[in-house]
């Protein structure tokens, strides 16, 4: 009972729900949403196995993929929504890094109170924080999503005018999806998507990844290519003059 009182206190707010896919925070999850709280269920994936010739069918550490495939599974059965974080490049930093100079210092380290510390407790609750609550309660079907990539590390480290990409100083790149197999439902869909994105417009660069748009004109083109876009219409006009190629979000050649 006083497990219950105390769900009572937060009954129809958002809570984010770190999930490792064990049974611990699944339990947690799953009384919070059939208590009538709003659930966002939040996975971190730590490690990347295929990067250092690991087994990647075969992962049983903490956050592998059959974690994250038990929690995902666990939000479906409760119908709320459930993230995957990259969070491979913090935890190398903070934990594995940390755990080689302790080592080679002579002393005995502990990774899991370092990764709980400044990974699963700082960095995800920074994330959870920034989960745009609003939009994401009001998310319109269950294939609808949200999708939130880190964009740092080795991107980062390409000047951007290195390639025809020119938002390589962003931290993120959101998508926003509104999925619904009934043509019926369009407005609906539409509605939620122009508004979040509205929502987001503001504190955003202007403009992001290229392939992540429709047919939004020539003014929306340019700002995805920013300072490159001169540097593109020389390139089309000298190898495609007619325009030829021209579809999806076409640098014409002025």
């Amino acid at each position: 009972m006083e497990t219950i009182g105390r769900v009572d206190r937060i009954r129809g707010k958002r809570v984010a729900v770190a999930m490792s896919g064990g049974v611990d925070s699944s339990v947690a999850a799953g009384i919070l949403a059939r208590e009538g709280c709003d659930v966002v269920g939040i996975t971190i994936k730590t490690y990347r196995y295929e990067d250092v010739g690991g087994n990647i069918g075969n992962e049983s550490s903490c956050c592998s993929l059959d974690g994250i495939n038990d929690a995902r599974a666990v939000a479906a059965l409760f119908g709320f929504p459930h993230y995957v974080l990259d969070f491979s490049e913090r935890f190398g930093i903070e934990v594995i890094e940390k755990f080689e100079q302790e080592y080679l210092a002579g002393r005995t380290p502990n990774p899991c109170v370092r990764c709980n510390q400044f990974v699963k407790f700082e960095a995800l609750l920074r994330k959870a924080l920034a989960l745009d609550a609003q939009h994401g309660a009001a998310l319109p079907t269950m294939l609808s999503t949200m999708h939130i990539y880190p964009l740092n590390g080795a991107a980062q480290r390409v000047r951007k005018g290195d390639t025809a990409f020119s938002f390589r100083d962003a931290n993120f790149i959101q998508m926003i999806a509104a999925v619904h197999p009934d043509a019926a439902n369009d407005d609906r869909m539409i509605a939620w998507a122009r508004d979040f994105w509205k929502a987001l417009h503001p504190h955003s660069a202007g403009a992001g990844y290229v392939n992540m748009s429709m047919d939004e004109g020539q003014a929306q083109v340019r700002a995805f290519y920013r300072d490159n876009y001169q540097r593109l219409v020389d390139l089309k006009k000298k190898y495609d003059p007619t325009n030829l190629f021209r579809v999806n979000q076409n640098i014409k050649p002025e």
